[in-house]
């Protein structure tokens, strides 16, 4: 068998539609019927034939084939020339062993399979630093964000690799060898398009992550590492004299030795570190007013992560690794397109690093991924407002039709130009268009983002099929990573069968809810009585037993137990 003709014989109808169109194959087999392909020449390298009258080579590769007829592109007598010498080699070779004749169909598939890998290894072999060359830093982070949205792209992996972009239309045809792709746009060489294919190739067959495409030296160029670590020597030696003194044995003004220490972080670029100092400041503040919230055993953990984060900032060389300990100062917003979202619940909050402010909570509808956006404001420098409090701390996703809980909500108006409160985002299902959100699906209040309201939407448990749990052991195996305290997916609804109320716990301020599936598996449910949360306790306190409740919250790992920090409650009766 010549080489031309072993490619002949391997290729597949999907290659055949990736070198032209489904229409054009598909009138290629008709014409088939009543019309015989004759075979004039051979030779190592191309096959020449005469198909109605018009006369054909098929090289190698394929796509250089040749016709007679004035079309431009891959014409149905190539394409008919292709499938006749495919058929006449399979006849052939069924007629030399008959005994697997009933495989060919077999054999077929495993050329076709071989392809498709062959294929992929070609992708795998091009240096992504080429294929980044060919993308705007804003078209790379769009793409990236998106990579993995079914809504948004269509790929197809077959012996030619099909890529589809929904919104614009464009249609990429991956194919061997790789320079006879083709793209509807109609560029020679590599264009965007290709090489959102080849990414996205690349990701889903796990050659690539995401990681790798968003680290860039141009991320790291922003950190001096020689000022970070002057900067953890000045910080260590603080935490060092506070050890010597103790904790609880320093004047007042640690909290405003902290806030230093937030402002130091802020100018090296550690935004994990600021975040961590302001928080160690305000319980310092919770301390001195002998708040019954203020908890010695979290002030040590924080202020040892400190530490740790200091020693590691001064001992490592590695920017990449002291970049990523160092976390995002300012978060980047990436595009998400269009997002259906339904807002499923609303909450106040004021955060023990000093900031006060709303959240709303949205589900993806289409992919089941959780988005929230937030609205909210440091207080840290502000005395005056060291004791906001608010009568809202969460809300159902019901408060449009009825307030539940009897609370007076807040008036901030929602962004992207719907017209209602914040909290009454909480109960409807929306439209973005031209949404942007952060790495922790955080969404953005940008200016290209515009929404619009499409009515009240009520959750189902069909909805919300993978996070509403009856079984706590189907829970515990779909959220927890095994040998750790990492938990997959924090939010979710839990059915309770039963529940425990506990007692306030006094010396921690803690308030608790056991509840219990139908064979007995627990889950705890805790809050810390604070300022803010005080209503929310109060309003759990007074949860009747008889009645079935569904309890929607984060969950995470504590002493081997699953506990959740609750954002609201619902009676079941609720859903659909």
């Amino acid at each position: 068998m010549t080489q031309i003709e072993q490619i002949i014989n391997e290729i597949d109808d999907d290659y055949l539609i990736g070198m032209s169109n489904k229409g054009t194959v598909k009138r290629a087999y008709k014409d088939l019927e009543s019309c015989e392909v004759k075979v004039t020449c051979k030779s190592e390298d191309d096959i020449s034939a005469d198909v109605s009258g018009e006369k054909v080579v098929i090289k190698n590769p394929l796509l250089d084939s040749i016709c007679s007829c004035p079309s431009r592109s891959i014409c149905k007598h190539r394409i008919m020339a292709i499938i006749s010498i495919k058929k006449v080699l399979s006849d052939d070779s069924s007629n030399k062993k008959d005994e697997v004749s009933d495989c060919i169909e077999e054999c077929n598939k495993d050329a076709a399979d071989s392809m498709e890998n062959r294929l992929i290894n070609d992708i795998a072999k091009i240096d992504i630093a080429k294929i980044k060359k060919v993308f705007t830093p804003k078209q790379l982070k769009d793409f990236v964000a998106t990579i993995d949205r079914t809504d948004i792209y269509d790929i197809n992996y077959a012996s030619a690799i099909t890529f589809k972009i929904r919104k614009t239309g464009e249609l990429v045809k991956l194919l061997l060898p790789l320079e006879h792709s083709t793209c509807t746009c109609s560029k020679t060489g590599l264009c965007v398009h290709k090489a959102q294919a080849m990414l996205k190739c690349m990701y889903d067959k796990n050659i690539i992550t995401i990681d790798s495409l968003n680290h860039s030296e141009e991320m790291y160029a922003q950190f001096d590492s020689k000022d970070i670590k002057q900067n953890a020597q000045i910080i260590i030696d603080i935490i060092d004299r506070l050890m010597r003194t103790g904790l609880t044995r320093v004047p007042e003004d640690i909290t405003d030795t902290f806030e230093r220490i937030a402002l130091i972080c802020h100018n090296a670029r550690l935004a994990r570190q600021e975040n961590n100092a302001r928080t160690i400041s305000q319980m310092y503040k919770q301390y001195f007013k002998k708040d019954l919230s203020f908890n010695m055993e979290r002030l040590l953990m924080r202020i040892m992560t400190m530490y740790r984060d200091m020693q590691f900032f001064l001992e490592s060389n590695d920017i990449k690794k002291i970049a990523d300990r160092a976390g995002e100062l300012r978060n980047e917003y990436n595009y998400k397109g269009e997002l259906h979202l339904i807002g499923v619940s609303y909450e106040h909050f004021l955060s023990k690093a000093g900031y006060v402010g709303d959240r709303v909570y949205f589900l993806d509808i289409l992919n089941r991924r959780w988005y929230t956006y937030t609205s909210m404001m440091p207080i840290f420098y502000n005395d005056k407002d060291k004791n906001i409090q608010s009568s809202t701390v969460y809300g159902t996703y019901n408060s449009v039709n009825s307030n539940t809980w009897g609370r007076t909500y807040s008036s901030i108006q929602s962004p992207w130009g719907i017209g209602c409160s914040l909290n009454e985002l909480a109960g409807y299902e929306i439209v973005l268009e031209n949404s942007r959100c952060d790495s922790d699906n955080n969404l953005s209040q940008t200016k290209e983002c515009s929404g619009r309201l499409e009515g009240v939407r009520r959750l189902d448990k069909e909805l919300l099929k993978g996070i509403y749990y009856e079984s706590f052991d189907k829970l515990f195996k779909e959220h927890v990573v095994y040998g750790s305290t990492k938990i997959r997916d924090a939010l979710v609804f839990v059915k309770a069968h039963s529940f425990k109320k506990q007692d306030l716990n006094h010396k921690n301020q803690e308030y608790s809810i056991k509840l219990y599936d139908e064979n007995g598996k627990r889950v705890t449910v805790m809050i810390v009585q604070d300022a803010v949360t005080v209503d929310t306790v109060r309003e759990l306190k007074f949860l009747k037993e008889n009645i079935s409740y569904v309890f929607f919250g984060r969950i995470y790992i504590q002493d081997g137990e699953i506990y959740m920090y609750p954002i609201d409650v619902m009676k079941e009766s609720e859903f659909e």
